[in-house]
């Protein structure tokens, strides 16, 4: 027994960073140090710990690509979900860590990016003849981490409810918060339209049907040169996909309306959150609703 003390019944655990070629000596030297001790003492290796947060949407999120972490819902079961694009997290199973070194998130529980049909550079999109477009580009996150979900988005507020299409129009003003643009107001342009993108995990193109776009509202001065003004205005970025765009109903309180998955220059492409709303319904079995 090495001359260990078995009473009281107790066992020392050291831990340590994970033993690299260089850190080897400094273990050894560890482990003859639990070896002298006259009680029993066990040496581990173990990451860094990381402090327990309660998080918001906006976010970074790190999969198998970046995104953004837009929000949180709740199924009928009173299970937590993280939102994001598909195209961020296409993979099921796979890690979720937040941005900044917050942590592991969860895994992808859900994504529908298999299902997406990438088309030829030469192929248009046309609602009117092509009737299977895409409108929803989404993965969930089931939270498995130290993390606790809030009902909020950084920046922006609280969200206690969820918009469908027909509450809001082309000319509405919403709010998004990107985890590399930052929070900013944004005008909804067109409205229930198809366009084709191009998503940044490579050079596949896709068409989508039944979103909308949005780019920020004019509010430099009318004697500000035009380029200058066009500069200077917030735009959504690449990392901001997964971002929701929240519409302010009442006082502090806020709607989730869309999720952006795309940009095309200054503007911002977005699916609706009812689509997500109802992909998961469907091929998910979850009821979602805010916290």
């Amino acid at each position: 027994m090495h001359n260990k003390k078995a009473s009281p019944p107790f066992i020392v655990k050291l831990y340590v960073l994970p033993t690299t070629s260089a850190s080897l000596k400094l273990r050894r030297l560890v482990e003859g140090y639990a070896r002298e001790q006259n009680f029993f003492t066990t040496v581990i290796d173990a990451p860094m710990a990381v402090l327990a947060a309660s998080i918001e949407g906006g976010a970074g999120l790190q999969t198998t690509g970046s995104g953004t972490l837009g929000g949180f819902l709740q199924d009928q079961n009173g299970k937590y979900w993280g939102v994001t694009c598909g195209h961020v997290a296409p993979n099921t199973g796979s890690t979720a860590s937040l941005a900044g070194g917050q942590g592991n998130l969860g895994v992808v529980g859900h994504s529908n990016f298999s299902q997406l049909s990438a088309q030829p550079a030469a192929a248009v999109c046309n609602q009117y003849v092509a009737k299977g477009n895409h409108s929803v580009d989404a993965a969930l996150i089931e939270l498995v981490g130290p993390h606790t979900a809030l009902g909020s988005v950084q920046s922006i507020g609280r969200i206690d409810q969820i918009f469908d299409r027909t509450q809001l129009n082309s000319g509405s003003v919403v709010r998004m918060t990107g985890a590399m643009s930052g929070t900013h107001d944004f005008d909804i342009g067109g409205y229930g339209v198809t366009t084709k993108v191009q998503l940044p995990n490579g050079s596949a193109q896709y068409c989508f049907s039944h979103v909308f776009d949005f780019y920020a509202p004019p509010n430099a001065s009318a004697w500000v040169p035009g380029r200058v003004a066009q500069a200077a205005a917030p735009r959504p970025l690449q990392g901001d996909s997964g971002a929701w765009l929240c519409f302010n109903h009442f006082a502090n309180a806020y709607a989730y309306f869309g999720n952006m998955i795309a940009v095309r220059g200054a503007v911002g492409i977005a699916t609706f959150a009812d689509s997500l709303i109802q992909w998961a319904k469907d091929d998910c079995g979850l009821q979602l609703n805010p916290l």
